[in-house]
């Protein structure tokens, strides 16, 4: 007879003696404890519910041990479906009576089966006490990311991240991978799969202001992190108290990519490069062009694509240059003659390989342009002159827009339309093979056409435009190749408007421009192009002032923010006029609200002129403003800039 029975035997006599009333003394029988079971350290959990995560094409054994304090036999007891035996590559035996370990294999199952099955396993002692656990084995494929964007954002404002990876369309034995992304431990919400290479989420309230961990896991993976990939901000933005000075200068150009900022400005007789890789927390500069009295300097402007940075610069009345580094503004290695016959309104364009220049002559009044495949080494046309644009006699102003080996123009014409000349509108034209050749020039619009924008976003380009005291917008979906057939107004109905700047992401469309009676920056925003819905709202000032006029607005957008600059002077008071200052206004709802326009920085007064001609860029949630400053006095005009202070 075992010990376990021989103690069963005594509890069972003694509730009989009891039972029939009999006295007499006996000793208290030792209390039945319930055996335990030990886990392998590779699970993850406890105390009763445990996880086991491992890789498709990989193989484990896993050895659960069981112990009883009074040393009873134990029975093993192991649950689990044949379904998923199969799919989760399970290999067990169940063990005798009395065995004290238990075996689970796990067989490789091949690279793209994932699969989750859940394993009770039980022990229990001859009385019935019982241990049980649970383990959730996941046969799961490796999830990668590697690139998280934006990587900023403001902590209270939720914002669309996306992370670029795969494999995220996962399906196993329990139906398509469930998603969990986490930011610094804090749960992202609206986590939706887009394909196997992209998965969407909004980011959570509760991340940390500085520098976030984003984690991903499914029930198919394990968590994979990325370090410092996302960098939260608090909002309203935060600008730096004193506005710092940049450089002289009378013009400027500039462009980013990511934190990288670059500008170029006409300093007197010099051309100046400049450069941050921090987002205007530091800078370096390199003196590209000295000019002569004789020859001065005239404009430059600047585009940015990863590496290349691209500078086009007129100068002497109507010669143009070129210069391009391959380093990122590192160095520029030669600066390249293009021609000599009268040039002005240059227009640069970069992508990839490739760096567009386009300019009018003024001689013929057409648009001319080369073209670069290599990143401004070598040009096309013998890099001396560029390709006529045809029907563009007499154009008004234009802008250059390219993807790679496709570009395109769009033009305001200002023709007879009773002559032979194009007639008024809005004209477009295109390449397809990186700029050797320019299909003709078609009408748009047609009708006195003004100020002209544009913007693109993987090949779905917008043109924006004036007319009429109007502002409106044309789409194009192949690059410029076809546009709608009748322009969207964009601005209010019944009010005047004008100077539209515009920022496109893929079906939305987002615009401010300058209104008129009353004098205020309105924005508009189409969320989905093919609704033809267009919303519309007006920015307030914070203090309540009323603009005498306001000039040179400017846009960007990166998925649920808008940011808005502009100039603006007061109306004059009985103490003389007001210098125009830059003010800056903020949307986190795509542009639906803004908050009121502020003034910003230590700007007092100038000699007149006050601060103009605001550009702004932003990275992800970090901010970046330039514009021209009077504040020296005597005449001079400064490159000052304000940024966000964290």
């Amino acid at each position: 007879m075992t010990k376990s029975t021989t103690h069963l035997s005594c509890v069972a006599l003694a509730a009989l003696l009891v039972g029939c009333g009999g006295g007499g003394s006996s000793a208290a029988a030792a209390p039945n404890s319930a055996p335990s079971i030990g886990v392998p350290i590779e699970l993850s959990g406890g105390p009763t519910s445990y996880t086991h995560s491992l890789a498709t094409t990989e193989t484990d054994a896993l050895t659960f041990t069981a112990t009883d304090q009074n040393g009873e036999e134990l029975t093993w007891q192991v649950d689990v479906s044949a379904p998923d035996v199969t799919s989760t590559g399970l290999v067990f035996s169940l063990p005798q009576p009395g065995a004290t370990n238990f075996i689970m294999e796990l067989t490789a199952v091949g690279e793209d089966e994932p699969a989750v099955a859940s394993v009770s396993i039980r022990v229990q002692d001859p009385q019935g006490a019982t241990a049980a656990i649970n383990v959730e084995v996941v046969r799961s494929v490796a999830i990668t990311v590697v690139e998280v964007r934006p990587s900023k954002a403001f902590r209270s404002e939720p914002q669309v991240i996306t992370l670029e990876g795969s494999p995220f369309t996962i399906q196993g034995n329990v139906g398509a991978a469930s998603h969990e992304v986490s930011f610094q431990g804090a749960p992202a919400t609206d986590v939706t799969v887009v394909n196997d290479n992209t998965l969407t989420c909004l980011s959570p309230a509760q991340a940390e202001i500085g520098s976030n961990a984003v984690s991903i896991s499914s029930q198919y993976s394990a968590a994979v992190t990325l370090a410092s990939a996302v960098e939260m901000y608090e909002y309203p933005v935060q600008l730096l108290v004193a506005d710092e000075e940049l450089s002289e200068a009378t013009r400027f150009d500039m462009a980013s990519d990511g934190p990288n900022l670059h500008v170029v400005c006409k300093d007197g007789r010099d051309l100046i490069y400049k450069r941050s890789t921090d987002a205007g927390g530091t800078w370096t500069s390199q003196l590209l062009k000295e000019t002569s009295p004789s020859i001065p300097l005239d404009d430059a402007k600047i585009a940015v694509d990863g590496s290349t940075v691209a500078i086009g610069f007129i100068y002497g009345g109507g010669y143009l240059d070129v210069i391009c580094s391959e380093d990122g503004g590192g160095s520029f290695p030669k600066s390249i003659f293009i021609t000599e016959n009268a040039v002005e309104d240059l227009q640069i364009c970069a992508s990839g390989s490739y760096v567009y220049l386009a300019w009018r002559d003024t001689s013929s009044q057409n648009i001319l342009a080369t073209v670069s495949d290599d990143g401004g080494l070598n040009w096309n046309n013998n890099g001396y002159g560029g390709l006529t644009v045809t029907n563009t006699d007499d154009m008004d102003n234009f802008i250059l827009g390219c993807e790679l080996s496709d570009a395109w123009i769009v033009y305001a014409q200002a023709g007879d339309p009773a002559g032979t000349e194009p007639s008024d509108g809005l004209w477009t034209t295109y390449t397809l093979d990186g700029g050797e050749s320019w299909a003709p020039s078609l009408q748009r619009f047609e009708g006195v056409v003004g100020d002209v924008t544009t913007c693109q976003d993987d090949g779905v380009v917008y043109a924006g435009f004036a007319s009429n005291d109007q502002a409106f917008a044309v789409r194009s979906d192949d690059a410029g190749i076809t546009w709608s057939v009748e322009p969207t107004l964009i601005s209010p109905l019944g009010l005047i408007a004008n100077a539209p700047v515009m920022q496109c992401d893929g079906e939305q469309l987002f615009a401010a421009y300058v209104l008129e009676d009353p004098c205020a920056v309105g924005v508009s925003r189409v969320l989905s192009w093919s609704s033809g819905l267009v919303e519309h709202t007006q920015i307030n000032d914070a203090l309540g002032q009323t603009p005498e006029v306001i000039h040179d607005p400017d846009l960007t957008q990166v998925g649920n923010y808008l940011f808005v600059t502009y100039s603006m002077a007061p109306l004059a008071t009985f103490l003389g006029a007001t210098p125009e200052r830059i003010k800056f206004a903020s949307s986190v709802d795509m542009g639906q609200t803004f908050l009121p326009a502020t003034n910003f920085g230590d700007y007092i007064s100038g000699n007149g002129v006050g601060q103009t001609q605001p550009r702004i860029l932003v990275d992800g949630a970090r901010v970046w403003m330039g514009w021209l400053d009077d504040r020296a006095g005597q005449g001079e005009v400064k490159l000052y800039q304000s940024r966000t202070d964290q």
